[in-house]
């Protein structure tokens, strides 16, 4: 019983331990593959609709967020690469964040600090007609 009673702590911590972290790489795998998604929507102008400007950039945003399945309370930015002209042929950017959520909430401490982020940039197969910079949260 003694040592059931400290060998306990250090199970749990590491049980814990592990649940946290698989929980935070599936989020981070999410937030990498919205950036990669979000990049190939905006190399392509996401034709799925006939809008232009800061609409069309809503646009891609709010497809991009769709196709998250762990990740909340993201951000995605749509940016022009530095030093790339922004139109056919140029490089787009596309960068998604979003703070770590935690399953047990023991460790807090390390956790809440934690932003998980992704940037992918592509080349611009079409004319685009999205506006840029733009930042926008996922809508709820």
């Amino acid at each position: 019983m003694v040592e059931f009673a400290l060998v306990l702590p250090v199970l749990l911590i590491l049980l814990f331990g592990i649940f946290e972290f698989g929980y935070a790489f599936g989020q981070y795998l999410d937030v990498r593959h919205a950036a990669r998604e979000g990049t190939r929507l905006a190399v392509v102008d996401f034709a799925g609709n006939d809008v232009q400007g800061g609409a069309q950039s809503s646009a891609i945003v709010a497809e991009t967020c769709s196709r998250m399945e762990m990740a909340t309370d993201a951000t995605v930015t749509i940016s022009t690469a530095e030093g790339s002209s922004f139109e056919q042929g140029g490089f787009v950017e596309v960068t998604v964040s979003a703070p770590a959520e935690q399953v047990t909430g023991f460790f807090s401490a390390v956790l809440d600090s934690v932003n998980l982020s992704s940037t992918v940039q592509g080349r611009i197969e079409v004319n685009p007609r999205f506006a840029v910079p733009h930042t926008e949260a996922c809508p709820s």
